[in-house]
């Protein structure tokens, strides 16, 4: 190191010359969910609400679904597939 040069001096210049060295870009997404049952694919119907919360809200149009077994998340492509399973048993 030169005389007069401080360590300082040096790290600001490696910053710099880091600083301007292009970087790729990143894209940040969302991954898109989607809930299936009994082969019928359902568009999320909130995405701020949780998994289960997404169930109570299914509950109306598909009674089976609250005792049904949650799945998931499947990530494929930008979509994230969570699956409602029958609970299979008998009754009585």
């Amino acid at each position: 190191m030169p005389a007069g040069t401080g360590c300082g001096q040096v790290v600001r210049a490696r910053f710099a010359a880091v600083k301007s060295t292009p970087m790729a870009s990143l894209n940040i997404s969302a991954l898109r969910r989607e809930f299936v049952y009994n082969g019928t694919v359902i568009p999320d119907p909130n995405p701020t609400l949780s998994p289960e919360q997404v169930r109570d809200t299914l509950v109306a149009a598909f009674p089976e679904i609250a005792t049904a077994a949650l799945t998931g998340p499947e990530v494929k492509g930008d979509g994230a597939r969570y699956t409602f399973s029958r609970a299979i048993g008998t009754k009585g």
